[in-house]
């Protein structure tokens, strides 16, 4: 079951970002058999709904955020800063990972810059307050 959920997900995805004809139908279908067979885990439909959820629940932090870094860029007496930080990966489930690496890449003040086995490293910007 969790090997046919995964398959139509990763078809829907490949016929919702590519044209819907009869070729484009059959790579996906091509493809998403391939990479439902080189799976080794796959992962359960609860933890799809916990990954759309939270996916779902950044996307207004992550829209206010980018007004508010416009605003800070175009109010000239505000001083922009630069740091980077080190964040632990070491007790995380592979869902909490690529969760987190999506939010550190919405979010408009970050960039996810290096990866090892149990830290991510990102750079950050920010503003001085007054």
């Amino acid at each position: 079951m969790k090997y046919l959920f995964l398959f139509l997900l990763l078809l829907l995805s490949w016929m919702i970002i590519s044209s819907i004809t009869l070729e484009s139908f059959l790579i996906g279908v091509a493809i998403s058999s391939i990479l439902c067979f080189a799976m080794q885990d796959v992962p359960s439909l609860r933890s799809f709904h916990f990954f759309l959820y939270s996916y779902l629940r950044k996307i207004p932090k992550s829209v206010f955020e980018a007004f508010e870094l416009l605003i800070n860029i175009l109010n000239p007496h505000r001083v922009l800063l630069r740091r980077i930080v080190d964040i632990s990966t070491e007790h995380r489930s592979e869902t909490e990972l690529t969760i987190n690496m999506l939010t550190i890449t919405l979010t408009p003040k970050t960039i996810a810059f290096d990866f090892s086995e149990d830290t991510v490293f990102i750079h950050e910007v920010f503003f001085k307050d007054d």
